[in-house]
C-alpha cells in the first residue's frame, strides 16, 4: 500500500514538474497516465526464488517503462548452487505445461554472456521429469530425472556458480501459454 501511495504521489510529482517546465498539459498528463498504468500492470505470470528470496521488480523502472521493460532482481548474494524454486500465480491462463528450462548467464564485460553457464531441463519430454511449481530444487543436488549441461553443452552433475559474481537466471516455461522470466542475482 505505502509503495502505490508513493508512486502515485511520484507520477502527480512528475505531471506537476512538466507543467511547471513549460510542457503541454495534454502531453504531462498522458506521461502521468502511463506511468500509473505502467504500476497497475502485473506483468509476469511466475515468480522465482533463489535461497528463499524473491526476484522483484524496482518500482520506479515499473512505473517508468512497464511491467515487461523492466527486470527482476534478488536483491542479496546466494549461494553458488542455490535453492531453485518458481511460483505461478494463475496456473488456469498457463494451460498445459509441456517443457520448464532454466538457464543461467554470468556477466560478461558489463552484460551478460551470450552462452549459458549452465542449462537445466528434464531428462526427457515427460510430465514428470519437469520442474514443478512450488518445489524446492537444490541446484548442487539435484534428482537425477534433470539434465544439468555446461557452457560447452557437456552434461555435468551440478549448478556450482563461482562466488562474488553476477548472473542472469533465464526460466522458460512452455505451455499453452507459454513464459520467459528473467532475473538477475549475485552470488555470495
Amino acid at each position: 500500500m505505502r509503495c502505490s501511495v508513493w508512486l502515485m504521489s511520484g507520477t502527480c510529482a512528475t505531471f506537476l514538474l512538466a507543467l511547471s517546465s513549460g510542457c503541454n498539459p495534454m502531453s504531462a498528463a498522458m506521461s502521468g497516465g502511463r506511468m500509473l498504468f505502467n504500476v497497475a500492470g502485473e506483468g509476469s505470470k511466475l515468480k522465482v526464488f533463489l535461497d528463499n528470496q524473491e526476484g522483484k521488480q524496482n518500482p520506479l523502472k515499473k512505473a517508468w517503462k512497464g511491467p515487461k521493460g523492466t527486470r527482476f532482481k534478488v536483491d542479496d548474494p546466494v549461494g553458488t548452487s542455490p535453492v531453485f524454486r518458481y511460483a505461478i500465480k494463475d496456473p488456469e491462463k498457463f494451460g498445459r505445461i509441456n517443457t520448464v528450462m532454466l538457464a543461467i548467464h554470468q556477466e560478461f564485460k558489463g552484460d551478460f554472456s551470450h552462452l549459458a553457464e549452465f542449462v537445466v531441463h528434464g531428462r526427457d519430454s515427460k510430465a514428470e521429469s519437469q520442474m514443478k511449481p512450488d518445489t524446492d530444487y537444490d541446484l548442487g543436488k539435484l534428482q537425477e530425472n534433470f539434465k544439468i549441461l555446461d557452457h560447452r553443452g557437456d552434461p555435468v552433475e551440478k549448478v556450482k556458480l563461482a562466488p562474488g559474481l553476477k548472473y542472469r537466471l533465464v526460466l522458460t516455461v512452455v505451455a499453452d501459454r507459454s513464459e520467459t522470466h528473467i532475473v538477475d542475482f549475485e552470488t555470495k
